[in-house]
């Protein structure tokens, strides 16, 4: 049996005491009840930062389970550093099992929020069995900490947490950050030193595992720093001012490191490519920060959507509601810290979610806003709300309709927000109903119009795809300009397909102007070229897309047809045999052979290898 008291060993003498039958029950009612809410989820198509992160990411396309390939996934989708290697090695392992088959990334995803929403519940019981809270909320911290559970884990907002495959980073990482908490949590109170050591180990290994798939999981230190100080110790005068001082050391350690190993100046390089400064971002993230506490409150499924459209505060008054933000966010903060003697649990759940923005919410050139942030903070800002619903049922305990009222409106806010669930998991099952919905809720955004316009493309309706990119080229961006490169390249690969060379040439034009290091339009101006029968252009065209990205198979065929028009059929066989290098399945790198033999009138190694471009295509 699992026993609670003897720290979850394994005892098959004795049957399950009361109290470990409640934590079974609870355990399994959140996974049941999870598992209901994402079910929909398991056949939903890849999405946006999916491209690049996993299914073309051959780091992560690991065929055995060997050392070199596992130590590979280690670097993500970057050639060189080591990149959120948990979260990749997860992806990595996927696809070693099923390949690129959603079902099992999802049923993963789902599992990890399963897994988060366990561990979260089991803090909270934790939490309020403290010396601090016990007298207050012990009695019901079974109770409080499972409606808090249920309550984090089936709101909308975490849906691009869980459903989105590529936020498993969020999630794992939200994991294993409240799976330290829980661990820091019970070797704190325990009064042996093995368990002591031993819970502090579990800690560590959490930690580091929450960092290795998500940066942000930094702030936990700061996060048990300020729980012990509230919690545990008592946020007295002298408990705060002996805290501080064992803190300035780590803290300076912490600086330092961060110094040395962070380049600060490259880092913010990032704004050059973003339609607002470091300035601007600091100033729109409080209005953020309160557009995300409205919808954890108020989590209509129509004010949710994969991108928004934020007006960027341009100064204190513009717009308006920048320096109230900024007021109410600063009022908030100040209040929970204020609170921290005499409300300890409703003053560390609020700074809990302010602390663990802080970093996304920061001088770090990301994108302004993005929903799944809020997986972490909002792990414990739901604790507060369960608390009032415990006051008011033991308020109306002698008046049954009171009672009941509130308990079905309870029951009620959690069957709402599974709908909510349950219809936003709809919305993100294929690229065209996700960028539908989000062209439809927010129609001045350049994004979505895009992807729905590729979308369009992709389903063959190429007229529909044409109106929704030139929407998109008349809408804002979210991040500069250079953003409308790629729609201008989309709407010159419709007009070559209309036949339509001059505005194909004028897009091109305007999409290397946007981007100059841009590639892929160099590659449709050398085909344009082709068929225009100018080869000299298109061979300097092909030549600079290679320059600019080396080691795509694509651009060295391309180059290998223009040399084979050129009349040089040994340099085409050149650029074929790099394709083949670069891609084992570039199929039309032996077409390329073929035509180049039969140029050399060797009509016999022609057919052979055209026999192999026919059968590799079969």
């Amino acid at each position: 049996m699992i026993n609670a008291d003897d720290d979850f060993k394994l005892d098959a003498n004795h049957a399950p005491t009361e109290r470990q039958r409640r934590l079974i029950f609870a355990a399994a009612s959140l996974a049941v009840f999870i598992f209901l809410l994402y079910a929909n989820s398991l056949r939903d198509s890849w999405h946006f930062d999916d491209e690049g992160n996993i299914f073309p990411n051959k780091n992560i396309q690991m065929t055995e389970l060997s050392w070199p390939q596992l130590s590979k996934s280690f670097h993500g989708a970057s050639e060189r550093r080591i990149n959120r290697p948990a979260a990749y090695l997860s992806f990595a392992l996927n696809y070693y099992f099923g390949g690129l088959n959603v079902f099992g990334y999802h049923l993963v995803n789902i599992f990890i929020h399963i897994s988060a929403s366990i561990f979260l519940f089991l803090f909270i019981r934790e939490m309020l069995h403290l010396p601090l809270l016990r007298g207050r909320y012990g009695r019901h911290a079974h109770s409080i900490a499972l409606l808090s559970a249920f309550l984090w884990a089936s709101s909308p907002i975490q849906v691009s947490s869980v459903t989105y495959i590529v936020q498993r980073m969020t999630s794992m990482s939200a994991m294993f950050y409240i799976m330290a908490m829980f661990f820091y949590l019970k070797g704190r109170i325990s009064d042996a030193i093995g368990k002591k050591i031993f819970y502090i180990a579990l800690t560590i290994a959490a930690g580091l595992l929450s960092i290795g798939a998500k940066e942000n999981a930094l702030m936990l230190p700061f996060s048990l720093y300020l729980m012990d100080i509230i919690l545990i110790q008592g946020a007295d005068r002298a408990t705060v001012g002996k805290n501080i001082r064992y803190a300035v050391l780590p803290l300076l350690l912490f600086i330092g490191l961060v110094v040395l190993c962070v380049d600060l100046s490259s880092m913010l390089d990032g704004y050059r490519f973003r339609p607002f400064s470091m300035a601007e971002r600091l100033l729109t993230e409080p209005r953020v920060i309160l557009f995300y506490i409205s919808l954890l409150i108020y989590p209509a499924t129509s004010r949710f959507t994969f991108l928004y459209d934020i007006d960027i505060s341009k100064g204190l008054f513009e717009p308006a509601t920048t320096l109230p933000a900024i007021i109410a966010v600063a009022v908030i903060v100040a209040a929970a810290f204020a609170m921290a003697r005499r409300r300890p649990l409703i003053s560390y759940c609020l700074i809990f979610f302010f602390l663990n923005h802080a970093i996304e919410g920061s001088f770090l050139p990301l994108e302004i806003i993005y929903e799944h942030r809020n997986y972490l903070p909002s792990m414990l800002l739901f604790v507060p709300i369960a608390v009032l619903v415990r006051d008011a049922l033991l308020r109306f305990s002698g008046r049954k309709l009171l009672f009941a009222t509130t308990a079905i409106a309870v029951a009620s806010i959690l069957v709402l927000q599974g709908v909510g669930v349950l219809t936003r998991n709809a919305i993100f099952e294929n690229e065209f109903t996700l960028w539908a919905d989000n062209a439809e809720k927010y129609p001045h955004l350049n994004r979505p119009h895009h992807n729905l316009g590729i979308a369009y493309y992709r389903m063959g309706f190429y007229p529909e795809a044409f109106l929704e990119l030139k929407k998109a080229l008349a809408a804002k961006t979210t991040t500069a300009a250079i953003e409308k490169k790629i729609t201008h390249l989309c709407l010159a690969k419709l007009y070559l397909m209309w036949d339509n060379d001059e505005k194909a040439i004028a897009h091109l034009g305007q999409s290397m102007r946007l981007d100059p290091s841009y590639s892929e339009p160099y590659q449709v101006m050398a085909e344009i070229m082709i068929k225009k029968k100018r080869y000299d252009d298109a061979e300097k065209m092909i030549r600079r897309a290679i320059c600019l990205r080396k080691g795509d198979d694509d651009f060295h065929l391309t180059y290998g047809k223009i040399l084979i028009k050129k009349g040089e059929p040994e340099r085409a066989v050149k650029q074929a045999r790099i394709a083949l290098l670069l891609n084992g399945e570039a199929k039309e790198a032996y077409g390329v052979i073929s035509d180049a033999f039969k140029l050399k009138g060797n009509a016999e190694a022609a057919r052979h290898f055209r026999e192999l471009a026919e059968e590799k295509k079969r």
